[in-house]
């Protein structure tokens, strides 16, 4: 068979494209297609509050803890009172013996990107087979498409349109990678498969993602995107067409009625600054008992349920009494 698994190699194109196509802030319209560049649970508002408006109280957790949910839901309920007041401390960056809303925000921030450097690493592990610390383009392509360097030098021969405009594709993600390698070494470590897997979050990686952009949806070669280049050959029905309109309008930030590199950057680069700031206002507005906006450790503990959840809540029941936490 041709090129070998051609049906995998479409769907890990879909799911690789999903970084550079239908982004949509959390403050944007979005339409039902939409994809998401992030899998786990912060990736979307969506995750954070449901179709029907009810508040899914996961996200929130995450929020707080990060990447040290896991061990944090392991242990015994004292281990997590004590952890959880430790975590406290840490949020207070200016040491005042207050938390911000733009202390709180920083502390979101940074626990969303650690959330993604988990994700890649299990992914970077998982993909580097042979087990010397760099993952290889050759590794990747293989893991990602089941194809090899000779066979996407075939495809670009290819008289198959389709299958030529895949190649090409695949060659894009090449530049890709080697742009994430930044010590330029051959092979990408954990942290430059981060880079590759969320390239919003280093900046060296914001060149190559914007060219990309370009490169899809600049039909006509100006270096601009006009509403039509916007939508590209999606076909969109009419409630979702005006949402992408509005969405254009709003990255459309000197109303030229087209998108420079500039104003793509938000598009291609979604950040999580939005999210943060979201989640650090709710986690304020039920937590601030005084209302002076800021919090105490004390308005953090009596809330302690909302911010981690059950293994705290546990500590908190077997006393009976919050206060004496």
């Amino acid at each position: 068979m041709m090129y070998r698994v051609i049906g995998t190699l479409l769907l890990s194109l879909h799911l690789c494209h999903s970084i550079a196509i239908n982004f949509a802030s959390a403050e944007k319209e979005v339409p039902e297609h939409a994809g998401s560049s992030h899998q786990h649970i912060h990736a979307t508002k969506e995750k954070h509050y449901g179709a029907d408006g009810s508040h899914d109280a996961e996200y929130d957790h995450e929020a707080v803890l990060g990447s040290q949910r896991r061990g944090f839901d392991d242990m015994k309920p004292e281990q997590a009172m004590a952890k959880f007041r430790e975590l406290i401390g840490e949020m207070d960056l200016n040491n005042d013996q207050y938390i911000t809303e733009q202390e709180l925000t920083e502390w979101i921030l940074e626990n969303f990107k650690n959330l993604d450097a988990e994700e890649a690493r299990e992914e970077w592990e998982d993909y580097d087979e042979n087990r010397d610390g760099k993952l290889m383009w050759e590794e990747w392509l293989e893991k990602t498409y089941n194809l090899d360097p000779a066979e996407i030098a075939d495809m670009l021969e290819d008289k198959n349109e389709d299958m030529a405009d895949m190649a090409e594709q695949i060659n894009i993600e090449q530049i890709k990678f080697t742009t994430a390698d930044k010590n330029q070494d051959g092979g990408l470590d954990a942290g430059e498969y981060d880079a590759l897997l969320h390239p919003e979050n280093y900046e060296y990686m914001h060149d190559v993602e914007l060219s990309e952009v370009i490169h899809e949806h600049d039909t006509n070669g100006d270096g601009l995107v006009d509403f039509l280049e916007f939508l590209g050959d999606t076909q969109y029905n009419t409630e979702d067409k005006l949402a992408e309109r509005t969405n254009f309008e709003e990255y459309d930030a000197n109303k030229d009625g087209y998108l420079d590199k500039s104003e793509l950057r938000e598009w291609a680069l979604p950040t999580q600054q939005e999210a943060a700031e979201d989640e650090a206002e709710h986690l304020m507005t039920e937590s601030d008992a005084d209302g002076d906006g800021r919090l105490t450790r004390d308005e953090i503990l009596a809330q302690y349920e909302l911010w981690v959840g059950s293994a705290v809540t546990d500590y908190g029941n077997s006393l009976h009494d919050p206060s004496e936490l």
